[in-house]
């Protein structure tokens, strides 16, 4: 309702309000509607009769402005069912907010029947928002048919959306409202994408008919998924087409996926790709680039907005699952690897973002506390874990002294204040760049991938036809290889093999390869977890060997039997011994996890393993070749899945 004598108070207004037709009566016929209905139903009563011009809806919109204002500063009118609440004891939702936006909230909250009861009993809850949705569903029946009620409800969660884009809570704010509803495009592409897309090895089958079904969606999680498996086969001009529909979104403010877990996901994952093929490129004048610089800044940002993704809703809850779809655990803890990946790989960017080498320490060491807390819970890692190595290692060189608790809190801190610095450029439209702009420094664009993207589109048949078939990465091998290969050919070695769960097949397939448990975590793939694992795991990290994934000579490794105590379904693969001539490949004397192990990457090194030990039989615990028989190949980040001899029918074990 509007209170007349709230207007009279003004001359101006009264003279305001006799110059408008009607307006008394009008305001009295509506005494019950809310005071923002009646000026928008006044404004259409005046249409309606002819009676609207330029100069009266000025008039109105002032009126309505100078009522708003003086509803919040008039703190004597209120609902008594929602109250005004004492600094210290305000609901969570409402602790971000100003002063005058709280008052402008309470002021709408008393107009709306029943909901100042309701919110009352919800003051622990951090988002009005997901409140204000929960209300509509309690109150279906009373809100149905009351236009003056919808509009209320409406006008709240606009204004609470409105005023939390510009907080630094705005990273942990999720509008249910301006999330893009694409739940169904997305089950039925997951659905399809298991039977038709991510169980084919994509060397043998390209899988065309799935990416022109595809390639008109323009959606980020889907060309993402597409994109990044063709880019981790290393088909890279495939990867850089649906990467370029990422682009659309990801270079864009406001990025109308902003709210959209599975869409904010799928562009931080471009970005992350990009990046991290160019921290391994040595074209320096490229990578510190102006635009590099944005999209590292970009990536920041992405990553922080996937990492806090929901945390300040006190019913979430995180899941470590293979299934559903992001945002999971697994895809935060990918994302906090990556954070930590920027400040320690492109330390020089945020320094002249005005962070101190100091304050990088702090916020690495906190990123790497919150990565150890969430592997240690899901017991993917033990306490030992390369995180507690590498966050230790800072402590050691930066804040000896100063207590743990102060050190994460303060890393937090300035972490939050460097998304939120990101966020503002973001929303100044710094990250708007051309997609031309970026392609010039996209890994894999060529004549087909940087010409227009509305050609792209319409081209798209055209140039899935025109994929060569042999467009794959080239590996770097080592000098001597072909002295290793002679060796290995020498003592008798065909293959080497490596045993794994039998389910994990089709995240092999999916990922192109075997992956070592680190590129797990960066990646966000759900692994096996025991107590035994965890604390090989552990080993790994101390020998700095957690990116390496291993096989051995010997066919039947004693843990086997070990690990088929836990009900495990195991099958063997073989493994081809071309991965031994890989430049970044080691080889183990003995099992890796031996403190009394030596690892290299030579011929020589090769030569210390007992080949002859390694191909018995059988060796008894304790026997004098024990350890020699387990010595291992050790394979850096992946064993692409070229090299696996018997992925289409593994041995069984």
């Amino acid at each position: 309702m509007i209170v007349l004598s709230i207007l009279y108070k003004d001359g101006m207004i009264k003279k305001l309000i006799d110059k408008l037709p009607n307006f008394v009566e009008f305001v009295n016929n509506h005494h019950s509607d809310d005071y923002i209905v009646v000026f928008s139903l006044y404004k259409s009563f005046l249409k309606e009769k002819g009676l609207y011009s330029l100069s009266i809806g000025a008039h109105i919109n002032y009126i309505q402005e100078y009522y708003k204002n003086q509803l919040i500063e008039d703190k004597s009118i209120s609902d008594p069912s929602f109250p005004r609440i004492e600094k210290s004891n305000l609901p969570a939702w409402a602790k971000p907010l100003s002063t005058q936006e709280r008052e402008h909230l309470y002021t709408l909250i008393d107009r709306t029947p029943y909901l100042g009861l309701f919110l009352k009993q919800h003051v622990q809850e951090n988002d009005l928002a997901e409140l204000l949705l929960i209300f509509e569903r309690e109150k279906e029946r009373e809100i149905k048919g009351r236009r003056p009620l919808r509009f209320a409800i409406d006008s709240i969660k606009h204004f609470y959306h409105d005023s939390m884009q510009k907080h630094k809570d705005a990273l942990h704010y999720i509008s249910a409202d301006d999330q893009v509803n694409d739940t169904d495009v997305i089950s039925i592409f997951i659905e399809d994408a298991r039977e038709n897309f991510y169980n084919k090895n994509l060397l043998e089958d390209r899988c065309k008919n799935f990416l022109i079904k595809y390639i008109h969606y323009m959606n980020p999680y889907i060309d993402a998924e597409i994109g990044s498996r063709f880019y981790k086969y290393g088909i890279n001009r495939i990867a850089a087409i649906f990467y370029t529909h990422v682009f659309h979104h990801a270079f864009s403010s406001p990025n109308i996926y902003w709210n959209n877990g599975p869409g904010i996901y799928g562009c931080a994952v471009v970005i992350d790709d990009i990046v991290k093929f160019y921290s391994r490129s040595s074209n320096e004048e490229l990578t510190m680039s102006d635009v590099f610089r944005l999209l590292i800044e970009l990536s920041f940002l992405l990553s922080s907005r996937v990492v806090y993704w929901n945390d300040r809703r006190n019913y979430e809850i995180l899941l470590y699952d293979i299934n559903g779809v992001p945002i999971r655990k697994q895809d935060k803890i990918r994302f906090w690897e990556t954070r930590v990946f920027l400040l320690n790989t492109f330390a020089s960017v945020f320094k002249d973002l005005g962070y101190s080498e100091i304050k990088i320490a702090y916020m690495k060491y906190a990123d790497l506390d919150t990565l150890h807390n969430l592997t240690t819970e899901e017991g993917l890692v033990g306490n030992d874990s390369v995180y507690s190595l590498r966050y230790k290692e800072i402590k050691d060189n930066y804040f000896d002294k100063e207590p743990v608790s102060q050190i994460v809190n303060r890393g937090k801190e300035i972490c939050e204040g460097l998304a939120w610095e990101l966020y503002g450029y973001y929303l100044e439209g710094k990250y708007c760049l051309k997609v031309n702009e970026v392609l010039k420094i996209t890994p894999f664009a060529n004549d087909t991938t940087t010409s227009r993207c509305d050609r792209v589109l319409e081209e798209s048949n055209r140039i899935l036809d025109d994929i060569p078939e042999m467009d794959v990465m080239r590996y770097k091998y080592k000098k001597d290889r072909r002295a290793i290969r002679e060796y290995l050919k020498q003592k008798g070695i065909k293959c080497f093999y490596h045993f794994t769960e039998r389910n994990i097949i089709s995240s092999i397939r999916k990922e192109g390869g075997i992956l070592s448990y680190r590129q797990c975590l960066e990646r966000g793939i759900v692994m096996p977890k025991t107590h035994d694992i965890s604390k090989s795991r552990d080993i790994d990290a101390a020998f700095n060997l957690e990116d390496y994934v291993r096989v051995s000579f010997c066919r039947y490794l004693p843990k086997i039997d070990e690990r088929k105590l836990d009900d495990k379904d195991f099958v063997l693969l073989r493994i081809s011994t071309e991965i031994a001539e890989l430049d970044s490949t080691l080889f183990t004397d003995m099992e890796a996890t031996r403190i009394e192990h030596k690892h290299g990457p030579t011929l020589d090194d090769l030569k210390k393993v007992n080949i002859e030990a390694t191909q018995k039989n059988y060796c008894p615990i304790g026997g004098p070749d024990y350890w020699q028989y387990q010595s291992e190949v050790m394979v850096k980040g992946v064993i692409p899945i070229e090299f696996i001899l018997n992925l289409d029918n593994p041995e069984n074990l």
